[in-house]
């Protein structure tokens, strides 16, 4: 992947996204190059980039490229398209002619060329032909005009334009309104970045949840389900400035900010005598992570602010994990799922001595 714009000399090719996209690469259905998609997302500076993984006939895996913060995330799910949406609530014509009882909702479905089905969901054309009331029996008067044009025997016959309005026309039922009264509209809603699921097909929002929604059944109003995805964060190989001795891993402190309490931690650590890649699927090289070591998502005090107070005493305690991990090279990964709202990292700290002969 490369940054390229009409002001570069040539094509820019950063090292943070080199690494990233090899992950495309190395995995990627080479058969269906025509299916990979990608888009910018104007309301976070991400590009996001959708492809199918090898062995998978639509696309199943994303990155997102931070431009702005300049690092990579990796999404096990795939998306056949995305678009920036603005939602718009401006009256239709159709719409119009309605709400003033002009015309009914069968006659101007059609009109259509694809009519709009329900709101019932039950997939069948059931536009009503009630007219509203008070009906409207015309523009502006019931009484006819003939009008002449510069030919005597081309003649236009319409409602007269220049008499009294009669009682039951639109022109009566708008009273006072102008145009500007007509067309004005509350504010446009916030713009959202909307991707199409490859899973089933529907449309997903970007960012305010913290599920994924999948739907199952496709009957009626559609049947959907809320699943739970975990966020990891995948160090690289940590040499912590000593590349050449070996290192032993004590303690692995983890501070955060959570919404509410529920959910889990989990936290694996690996070593290596060789750097490698820590994002490959396959444990080469001698990379070996350890067994998951979970813990809760809550305020590591039992305490709250108020009850510290009134006792005189202070939180001194942190979450952390004792380890005993010794290599050349250091990693670990945090997954973070189950969670009732927002989560976010605070800050990361390991304390580990280097060996030296």
């Amino acid at each position: 992947v490369y940054f390229y714009n009409a002001y570069r000399a040539k094509p820019d090719k950063p090292d943070w996204l080199h690494v990233a996209s090899s992950i495309i690469v190395n995995d990627i259905n080479s058969d269906l190059c025509d299916l990979p998609v990608a888009s910018f997302n104007s309301l976070t500076d991400e590009v996001w980039i959708s492809w199918p993984e090898k062995g998978s006939t639509k696309n199943s895996k994303t990155i997102i490229i931070n431009i702005k913060h300049q690092h990579v995330s990796y999404m096990d799910a795939g998306f056949h398209d995305f678009v920036t949406h603005t939602s718009k609530s401006y009256t239709s014509l159709g719409e119009f002619l309605i709400n003033n009882c002009v015309c009914t909702e069968a006659k101007i479905a059609s009109f259509r060329e694809t009519p709009e089905g329900p709101s019932n969901c039950d997939g069948s054309d059931n536009f009503s032909t009630t007219l509203c009331s008070p009906a409207i029996d015309s523009i502006y008067s019931t009484t006819a005009k003939v009008y002449n044009t510069e030919y005597d025997s081309d003649t236009t016959t319409s409602e007269d334009l220049f008499g009294a309005a009669a009682s039951g026309s639109l022109f009566t039922k708008l009273a006072n309104q102008k145009f500007a009264d007509l067309c004005s509209d509350t504010c446009d809603e916030e713009a959202v970045f909307v991707m199409s699921y490859a899973t089933d097909n529907c449309l997903k929002a970007d960012g305010g949840s913290f599920t994924r929604t999948k739907c199952i059944s496709k009957s009626g109003c559609g049947t959907y389900e809320e699943t739970d995805f975990r966020s990891l964060l995948r160090s690289p190989a940590l040499r912590l400035n000593s590349p050449q001795h070996e290192k032993l891993l004590r303690t692995f402190i983890l501070e955060f900010e959570h919404a509410s309490n529920g959910g889990g931690i989990d936290l694996i650590v690996g070593q290596s005598a060789q750097a490698v890649d820590s994002n490959t699927k396959t444990l080469g090289c001698g990379l070996v992570w350890t067994d998951p070591v979970s813990k809760n998502i809550k305020c590591v005090t039992d305490k709250g602010s108020k009850a510290h107070k009134e006792d005189g005493t202070r939180a001194n305690e942190e979450l952390n994990w004792p380890c005993y991990t010794r290599g050349r090279n250091i990693y670990y990964q945090i997954s973070v799922y189950g969670t009732d709202g927002q989560f976010e990292l605070s800050a990361i700290r390991l304390y580990a001595e280097t060996k030296k002969s």
